[in-house]
């Protein structure tokens, strides 16, 4: 695909099935495209084909959708993958912008599986959402290999004394 300030050239098979055959976008229907800078674009779509849509940038804004705060969420692979793949995508409708797949002392699950198909759920999750960035999925790490890396660490855990309503923003 191709953005650039008076146009956009669409050639993703994906798009190009589900702009026309799915949600069946018609010549001179308006758009908003995302470029995962955290810019959007309105747009007309100009032209249908078979191998690519052309749009008319009409103009671009800062997208507002983002949060104004960077949420990193390390969560220990589950047991079953179904539930990791919810969480990706459940985490990218509240704001997370970055996951970091963890490998814990109990962590049944050693491994991420299908990588793809978790990218595939984070760039469609950020796109019903109408974010501007599509979240990173990190590399695979160990619990004890998360501090330091980050300012701010929260740990969840049932017997803790505090809430996250205790904390306040600085």
């Amino acid at each position: 695909d191709v953005l650039t300030q008076e146009s956009a050239i669409i050639r993703s098979p994906e798009l190009l099935h589900q702009w026309s055959r799915v949600l069946r976008f018609q010549k001179g229907e308006s758009v908003i495209l995302l470029d995962d800078t955290g810019f959007e674009y309105g747009a007309d779509i100009s032209e249908i084909g078979l191998k690519e849509i052309l749009c008319k940038i009409l103009w671009k804004n800062q997208c507002q959708a983002e949060l104004s705060v960077r949420i990193v969420l390390a969560q220990s692979l589950v047991k079953n993958p179904e539930k990791f793949e919810w969480i990706l995508q459940k985490g990218t409708e509240l704001g997370i912008v970055e996951f970091i797949p963890l490998v814990t002392d109990r962590t049944e699950q050693r491994f991420l599986r299908k990588r793809e198909r978790l990218e595939k759920i984070l760039k469609e999750s950020a796109e019903q959402s109408g974010r501007s960035r599509i979240p990173v999925l990190h590399d695979l790490v160990k619990f004890d290999e998360i501090f330091g890396k980050y300012d701010f660490v929260l740990i969840a855990h049932p017997a803790a004394e505090m809430k996250f309503s205790d904390f306040k923003k600085t």
